[in-house]
């Protein structure tokens, strides 16, 4: 197998877009496990500052880490190999919190490498929301406060002016819904923002980009499937009854207007008989009227002859 086609089979499972902006990074990670650690850095550092890529990571990692962790290298890059594999753990499953809390343990990130991994966080408390049965739901459309999100993304500005006591509630309502409006335009999930409730609403037909999933979570993630599996099934009953009544309710509707229909026509053929029999009889009655009056007045003309 070429390795053309065996970055295209590792990407199957993402979708058509982001597969496409991921490829040519698998490519470059295949030519790249006998070049040195300057040409490996080069390949990550564009990987994270990739805007459309949001799930991956862990694949560029699984061919890059032979290379850095072989002893040729780490004699040469020393900590630069494990900052480049802890960077992409980072954007495969960590958090801007992870960031902020341990920044010497990654690369050095840029302004669009923090505004990507502050839109990843977003999507992880967006998944976290989903996937944990959110209980503010109204009309069937789950709702995620702003607090969960200022709490996830620790915007500077944000808390700067909390250090300072002089953090109002709209500023920080404003901070999150711009990295809200930044994650919609993007694509990375849908839905919408409402001010008067300070939430994200998700609709339950709403649409999530993934990210990668740690070994460790492999089992949560199959129980949750297995439970989403289950959700579907009793759907899937409940639309089946629900078809059911429908249509023997469509059926009694049709035995309805059917007798419905025969008793008009009952009624119809009723009264074209009488309006028959009523003319049948005013003739008959008119024509014997008739006789009789001429027969009495023969009879006394004859009466007075005499």
């Amino acid at each position: 197998m070429s390795k053309h086609n065996k970055a295209e089979e590792e990407i199957s499972v993402l979708g058509h877009d982001e597969s496409a902006f991921l490829l040519p990074f698998l490519q470059a990670a295949e030519e790249s496990t006998k070049s040195n650690i300057a040409t490996i850095r080069s390949i990550v550092m564009k990987l994270l500052s990739e805007p459309n890529i949001f799930a991956g990571y862990d694949q560029i990692k699984a061919i890059l880490q032979p290379t850095l962790l072989s002893a040729t290298t780490a004699t040469a890059a020393g900590s630069e190999g494990d900052k480049l594999l802890q960077s992409l753990d980072l954007f495969s499953y960590g958090t801007y919190t992870d960031y902020l809390n341990n920044p010497l343990l990654y690369l050095d990130l840029t302004g669009a490498q923090v505004q990507k991994l502050r839109q990843l966080s977003v999507l992880t408390v967006v998944q976290q929301g989903c996937t944990s049965g959110l209980p503010d739901r109204k009309d069937g459309i789950a709702m995620i406060p702003y607090k969960d999100f200022e709490v996830a993304l620790q915007l500077p500005t944000t808390a700067a002016a909390a250090a300072e006591g002089a953090a109002t509630e709209s500023t920080r309502a404003r901070e999150v819904e711009d990295m809200l409006v930044s994650c919609l335009c993007m694509g990375v999930f849908r839905g919408k923002l409402c001010q008067q409730s300070r939430s994200l609403h998700l609709s339950p037909r709403h649409t999530i980009r993934p990210r990668d999933v740690p070994v460790s979570q492999i089992a949560v993630m199959v129980e949750q499937i297995r439970k989403m599996q289950s959700l579907l099934q009793n759907a899937t009953l409940g639309l089946d009854a629900r078809k059911e009544q429908v249509n023997d309710e469509s059926k009694r509707m049709a035995a309805f207007w059917k007798q419905v229909d025969e008793r008009r026509k009952k009624n119809e053929n009723a009264a074209l008989l009488r309006w028959d029999t009523n003319e049948i009889s005013f003739g008959g009655g008119g024509l014997d009227g008739g006789g009789n009056t001429r027969r009495q007045k023969r009879g006394r003309a004859t009466a007075n002859n005499n």
